[in-house]
């Protein structure tokens, strides 16, 4: 039986806010890190996919790095593997190919399982 187009659009809505709750995710995990800690007196745990322990880069970097990458890198098709490498590329071009940042970014992709 065919879904009628409410329901398509009501199933996309329903995509969308999963998509952005696991971006919004993924982007605490770059900026505060893995493991257990407690934020304005709520208790939090950012576990990885492959158990391994990230330090975070502060929000103000990931910001930097994130706002850059949706900015310049990324279209309304980019998908999460083109978002690994807009957000590599913008943290080599804000900080260097050398940089701490950039290294975190990449495990911090690796740590959700992309890359």
């Amino acid at each position: 039986m065919p879904v009628s187009g409410r329901g398509r659009r009501r199933r996309r809505q329903l995509g969308a806010t999963a998509r952005n709750r696991r971006d919004r995710l993924r982007r605490r995990l770059l900026a505060e890190g893995s493991g257990p800690k407690e934020i304005n007196g709520v208790a939090y745990d950012s576990p990885t996919h492959d158990g391994s322990k990230l330090l975070g880069i502060g929000r103000d970097r990931a910001t930097r790095i994130w706002y850059r990458a949706l900015t310049l890198h990324m279209r309304s098709s980019t998908d999460y593997a083109a978002a690994r490498t807009a957000t590599l590329r913008s943290a080599v071009e804000l900080y260097g190919p050398a940089a701490p940042e950039v290294a975190r970014v990449a495990a911090a992709w690796k740590a959700v399982n992309v890359g």
